[in-house]
């Protein structure tokens, strides 16, 4: 029993000292298989979201890159939140677009989409409180316009904060998820070993 358990433990003890210098390409293998393949019609579906964030970024760009129009879409606030609305679509434009084109949803890409996907969807909010909203509170009531300009900004840092947490969150997931394929990569590997004494 002793015979075996100082076996067991030389094997894994070998397997650690072999696996650590040429352990590439096995963590290569491993981020390969969490890249998620895509079928016809999902390449298609990311080929339509990144023709709707084309011409969102479209709808964005001119308000962002006008002079003219009313004094409330002159303002700096006005312009700053069309710039960065536009750069976002940009970003969901090219992250879906090369989605469609490739195939395949890399696995540092997912929280990436998943944070420009929440941003989008703030923005479109924002803008309709801009467009709609704001020039109506803007002429009748300054203490109202303060009031929604807060709001606005209690939710533009509760969309950084969930979209930083997103990120901790994906990365945190797809390190467990790489931990783990390895582990059982070892582990099919030390069987084999086991298996066939004449493996070194």
């Amino acid at each position: 029993m002793n015979r075996s358990d100082k076996t067991l433990r030389e094997r894994l003890l070998n397997m650690e000292t072999l696996s650590s210098t040429p352990g590439e390409l096995p963590r290569e293998q491993v981020r390969r298989m969490l890249d998620a393949r895509l079928t016809v019609a999902k390449r298609i579906g990311f080929g339509f979201l990144a023709f709707v964030g084309a011409c969102t970024a479209i709808a964005f760009a001119g308000p962002a890159g006008r002079d003219g129009g009313s004094n409330w879409e002159q303002t700096f606030i006005y312009r700053m939140i069309m710039i960065f609305a536009f750069l976002v679509c940009v970003a969901w434009t090219l992250l879906t677009g090369w989605v469609a084109a490739s195939g395949v949803v890399r696995r540092a890409q997912r929280p990436w989409i998943a944070v420009t996907s929440l941003a989008m969807g703030f923005f479109y909010l924002i803008t309709l409180v801009f467009v709609f909203v704001v020039p109506i509170s803007r002429l009748e009531s300054r203490a109202m316009l303060a009031t929604q300009m807060a709001l606005i900004g209690f939710f533009l840092f509760n969309t950084i904060g969930l979209c930083a947490i997103l990120g901790v969150l994906y990365r945190g997931q797809f390190k467990s998820q790489e931990k783990l394929l390895e582990i059982e990569y070892r582990i099919a590997d030390l069987a084999e070993k086991i298996g066939d004494p004449s493996r070194p």
